[in-house]
């Protein structure tokens, strides 16, 4: 069913656009049937197939016959980056990007803009929300342009595989685990506890190792007065043996 109205869509989505293709070739994704997800330069629409209501034909004499699926443009918006890949996560939209400007004079620091960024983005009308940003660490990246990524999505698994001239990545959303893993190694003891109290899939971290750790920060900096508020909270009441060690 797809092949049969697949130009028609297409035709549809990139009327407006005129970027040269082999610089920023167009990006499509199904995440479904009904959904079409397209990404093309600076652009990201996202489309549902929906079913024609037939009209009888002795009330509309002479109509031409119209194909019976049409198109709804649900979200359409720019961003301030070039798009080399989209997918789906759940409500969200993971989009491969690349940096429409880059800063060479950052590079000393560390921080170089021609690195390529798996970012979520919470599609919006006319708009978007970021939800995260991960700069990926992919070889010989200062020679590639966008035309030289490529993203592919395993729907049901939830991986999304970054693909360029020398590497093949594979990315997958963080857990909680990795999530208080990362703000641990960061010094962020405080967000960590938070997850490790409202997240139901920790599984490696409980909250009296994350909230000892984060007590031994308070004594180490001599917040005394913070790690007697938390004292309580984290070791309990009535847990003798953590209040003696």
């Amino acid at each position: 069913v797809r092949n049969e109205w697949l130009f028609s869509i297409l035709l549809h989505v990139f009327m407006c656009l005129s970027l040269p293709c082999e610089q920023y070739p167009p990006h499509l994704c199904w995440p479904d049937d009904r959904t079409l997800i397209v990404g093309w330069g600076d652009s990201v629409k996202v489309c549902r197939v929906k079913d024609r209501v037939a009209s009888p034909s002795h009330l509309t004499p002479g109509l031409i016959e119209l194909p019976p699926h049409y198109l709804e443009i649900v979200y359409m918006f720019t961003t301030d980056f070039y798009v080399c890949g989209v997918g789906p996560l759940d409500e969200h939209l993971v989009v491969l990007a690349y940096n429409k400007q880059t800063d060479l004079s950052l590079a000393s620091l560390g921080v170089d803009s021609r690195r390529p960024q798996m970012r979520v983005l919470e599609p919006l009308q006319g708009t978007f929300e970021e939800i995260s940003k991960d700069v990926l660490g992919i070889r010989c990246y200062q020679e590639y342009k966008p035309a030289n990524y490529h993203l592919e999505c395993l729907v049901e698994d939830r991986q999304f595989y970054i693909v360029c001239p020398q590497d093949v990545v594979v990315a997958k959303p963080r857990s909680a685990d990795d999530r208080i893993e990362w703000l641990l190694e960061h010094d962020k003891y405080a967000e960590a506890l938070e997850v490790v109290k409202t997240s139901r899939d920790v599984q490696r971290y409980t909250l009296l190792a994350v909230g000892r750790v984060y007590l031994d920060h308070l004594m180490t900096h001599g917040s005394f007065q913070d790690a007697a508020k938390l004292c309580t909270q984290i070791l309990g009441e009535e847990n003798t043996l953590c209040w003696a060690k």
